[in-house]
């Protein structure tokens, strides 16, 4: 799919998943939550098929053009691994943030601490934090030698 159309696509998702949002917490309707994010679900099923995918090509052409020689050294084994497993980890985060959401705006009498459904959050927003760092340490390594 070109980049117009999964930009498109995205948007729309959005698009439909706010529209779904203002008519819940206008009180229109009385939606459980989780139909709510059905956009969200949906299109996160289909980023982390994208990313299996991609994951499972790189994994492929990796071994292939290793030819077993294992020149590499555990460094770089270790921030391939890393740069695999990233938008992985990045998804099943926000996916868990969004069922933890869920289950509380569902049932606000149950006794789940906000602390317990912010928690993926904050770890997204902190490997993200991580990422960005690592990326403009490896710029600075590149300009600056």
């Amino acid at each position: 799919m070109a980049m117009l159309h999964r930009a498109l696509f995205t948007w729309f998702l959005l698009l439909v998943f706010l529209i779904l949002l203002a008519l819940r917490l206008d009180q229109r309707t009385k939606w459980n939550w989780f139909i709510v994010f059905i956009p969200m679900w949906f299109y996160d099923a289909i980023l982390l098929i994208y990313i299996s995918i991609h994951m499972i090509n790189e994994c492929r052409t990796a071994v292939a053009r290793a030819g077993g020689s294992h020149n590499r050294t555990a460094r770089q084994r270790i921030s391939a691994f890393f740069q695999r497993v990233w938008p992985l980890s990045v998804v099943i985060l926000k996916m868990a943030f969004m069922v933890a959401l869920c289950l509380k705006l569902e049932n606000p009498d149950a006794y789940i601490h906000s602390y317990h459904v912010l928690l993926p959050l904050w770890t997204l927003l902190m490997g993200l934090c991580g990422n960005v760092l690592h990326c403009l340490v490896l710029q600075h390594q590149d300009r600056y030698p």
